[in-house]
């Protein structure tokens, strides 16, 4: 009996020894299982385009462009035909986006001049959204282009972001013929060697950043490049759009194809880890198309600067407060939790995707934030029938001396009526006319073609005094741009050789070289003692080296010995700083040969100094500090 009872026991014991044991194994597995749960709150995600056109995507009706995993946002989630951004330029448009709030709130009216570019952004009194998420327990990152300031306490590290792979401005898709990697390229502080076109780049560290952060909530900011400038697509895509006579519009398709072809990898990505009903999505451009003019012939240079998008029906581009400068496509995805394939008429805008995600994390936003948005899933799900907002404002002053005022604009959109003032010089460069205030009815005029105003002169009224309103709250731009000494723009070129086309305005110099023998003859120096120094800033993409002469004489005269030749940085990717020495006691005229073959040079500072350091005359730009 007791040997039954003795073996019984032994038997216990060493069940109990193997299920201490068998405790032992899985309890590594349930603490990690218990420290990277599935989020419970929803991920956010935001794919930003930069200058795509209202039409450039299928689901907006585009014939040409091959967009099918864009596309498939729209159709697993809500189109909002009536999308827009803050303004019709990518920094203030960005500003508005990150934060919330109109970036007149905080002066941040346009992009910064190239004199102003290093010091300025967005302003450190202003929280970002990714400040705020990261606060609800978010991790956070940003990948791509960020363009709200170079300074230390500006970059996005700096921002609310944890993990960031960033360009400081964009305007960057192949690596550097001579370096292999694409430049200024930065993973959070420190420059990385990026061999890949930026496109694939940022959509890889997207997938990365999905993979690595599954088991808890993100929020994930990618601005991707195109079809911004420079045009410059894959091979491969190129040849897939072979039937396309316009070389300028080949190109922008195969920039496209690009795009779409990342996106699809961050869709997939989330399908792979079980996320896509656990994460919205938003698809949006900074702002309109910078469409550009119809070209002599099919392989003609690029217009520098446009990229042959397509803003139809609408009336206007990049720049303009008219729809096409700051309609744009708005495309909302959260699979299962809004309607897939709908289409939404009523006006929203950028500023609503903050206090969206912030909803979506559980934080109420205080009233001393002040932001300008409002929550739209009440709105997309149908729970709400109203409008999500009764009134759009815009305020937009390309950066310009306070003398020329012209091209400041603004808008207001009130239900179906929009009212305008798109700025006299933008008017009139485009062969519109006239500054004066405009009204139309977008519903059954969307693409602004009948002005109403004198036919609803008390809405007019109404109209302006709300706008009044609402532009007392703002603060007056923090940038604008330095006058061109005491010159008029027009006046800062005394001759240029028939192999310069010569573009001047208040902020910069441009110059499309069309030969070897490209010259810019500035105006009469003030008398003053010599040696002198030239500090001269520039951004080309041309090529060979470039000279710089003086004149003694009182009709300009430029023997070759009276020059000095430098190498300039013909990559177009940043602006350039040169300090050059002129071995003269005395000058009277300058002459720049800025490259010594085709392409296109910029110049933001033309500045002479004597020989104690004090200039003598600044054409364009300032002294250097």
């Amino acid at each position: 009996m007791y040997s039954r009872i003795e073996r019984c026991f032994s038997g216990c014991m060493k069940s109990r020894r193997f299920f201490c044991f068998f405790t032992l194994l899985l309890a590594p597995l349930v603490t990690l299982h218990a420290a990277s749960p599935v989020p419970s709150k929803p991920n956010i995600i935001i794919l930003l385009a930069d200058d795509l056109g209202y039409a450039d995507l299928g689901c907006q009706g585009s014939k040409e462009v091959i967009s099918p995993n864009i596309d498939s946002i729209a159709a697993n989630g809500v189109r909002c035909t009536a999308g827009y951004v803050t303004a019709p330029q990518c920094c203030p448009s960005r500003a508005g986006l990150i934060t919330g709030r109109y970036q007149n709130r905080f002066g941040f009216e346009a992009n910064p001049p190239p004199s102003a570019e290093a010091k300025v952004g967005l302003p450190v009194s202003e929280r970002t959204l990714a400040d705020r998420m990261k606060a609800a327990g978010y991790a956070t990152g940003m990948i791509g282009k960020w363009h709200l300031g170079h300074l230390e306490p500006l970059k996005p590290y700096n921002r609310g972001f944890d993990d960031t792979y960033w360009h400081p401005h964009g305007g960057v898709l192949f690596p550097n013929s001579k370096t292999g990697f694409i430049p200024n390229l930065y993973r959070g502080k420190n420059p990385v060697n990026e061999p890949e076109y930026s496109t694939d780049a940022f959509g890889r560290e997207a997938v990365a950043f999905i993979e690595s952060h599954q088991r808890e909530p993100f929020f994930l900011y990618l601005a991707f490049v195109p079809p911004h400038w420079p045009m410059q697509a894959k091979p491969e895509h190129l040849a897939k759009f072979a039937h396309i006579p316009d070389l300028h519009r080949r190109t922008m398709l195969g920039m496209m194809a690009s795009l779409d072809e990342n996106v699809g990898h961050i869709l997939k990505k989330l399908r792979e880890t079980k996320l896509d009903d656990k994460t919205l999505v938003f698809f949006l451009s900074d702002n309109g198309g910078p469409t550009g003019h119809a070209r002599p012939q099919p392989d003609a240079d690029f217009e520098y600067g446009r990229n042959t998008s397509k803003n139809d029906p609408l009336r206007g581009v990049k720049g303009d407060l008219f729809e096409g400068g700051i309609r744009v496509p708005f495309l909302v995805q959260w699979k299962g939790r809004i309607p897939a394939g709908k289409t939404y008429d009523k006006p929203v805008i950028s500023l609503d995707i903050a206090p969206t995600a912030l909803a979506l994390a559980g934080v109420t936003p205080q009233s001393e934030w002040k932001l300008d948005g409002t929550n739209l899933l009440p709105f997309l799900t149908g729970k709400d029938a109203a409008a999500p907002h009764d009134t759009l404002f815009w305020r937009f002053r390309l950066p310009l001396p306070p003398t020329n005022p012209g091209r400041a604009g603004w808008a207001m959109r009130q239900g179906d009526w929009k009212l305008v003032k798109n700025g006299q010089e933008s008017l009139r460069v485009r062969g519109i006319g006239g500054d004066s205030l405009s009204l139309y009815n977008l519903v059954s005029d969307i693409g602004e073609t009948k002005d109403l105003s004198a036919e609803q002169p008390e809405r007019v009224v109404a109209m302006t005094a709300a706008y009044k309103q609402w532009d007392a709250q703002n603060m007056e731009p923090r940038w604008g741009a330095e006058p061109l000494a005491a010159a008029k723009p027009e006046s800062a070129i005394l001759r240029s050789s028939s192999q310069a086309k010569v573009k001047v305005v208040a902020t910069e110099i441009t110059t499309t070289c069309t030969g070897n023998d490209t010259q810019l003859v500035f105006t009469p120096a003030p008398a003053a003692r010599g040696p002198f120094t030239l500090e001269l800033k520039m951004r080309s993409t041309a090529k060979g080296p470039a000279q710089v002469f003086w004149s003694m004489d009182e009709k300009p005269n430029f023997p070759p010995k009276q020059s000095i030749t430098f190498d300039p940085d013909h990559e177009g990717k940043e602006w350039k700083n040169y300090t050059l020495k002129l071995p003269t006691d005395s000058l009277k005229h300058l002459r720049l040969d800025p490259s010594s073959a085709p392409g296109l040079a910029r110049i933001a500072q033309f500045v002479l100094k004597d020989a104690e350091g004090n200039v003598v005359k600044a054409w364009i730009g300032s002294a250097t500090k």
